[in-house]
């Protein structure tokens, strides 16, 4: 509902967003849509529980995969854990995050 009231009050609409998954159960494929919104697709990171990982990503050849378009130059991230669809428990945490803007 605030999407569809965004563009009335001025406010522009969030165009397509990737997200990251980290997940200890088998995923159907590599890039799915979110239950939530056609608007995200997400990455599904396979991680045995219990393991400390790094993982290295790129979001402009991911967003390209799963939304068959070129990243745009303004980007936005976002962090978070979440474990409440799972009910379950979940802990994450940062270090030593780098971004790197690829040459084009």
């Amino acid at each position: 509902m605030r999407i569809n009231l965004a563009s009335p009050l001025g406010d522009s609409k969030p165009g397509p967003t990737l997200g990251y998954v980290w997940t200890s159960s088998p995923l159907p494929k590599r890039c799915f849509p979110s239950p939530y919104t056609d608007l995200v697709k997400l990455i599904g990171i396979p991680r045995e529980l219990g393991k400390w990982s790094t993982e290295e990503v790129n979001p402009g050849r991911d967003f390209q995969e799963c939304f068959n378009a070129l990243l745009s130059d303004e980007v936005r991230i976002g962090l978070m854990t979440d474990s409440d669809n799972t009910r379950s428990f979940t802990e994450g945490l940062l270090s030593g995050l780098k971004l790197r803007a690829s040459r084009k």
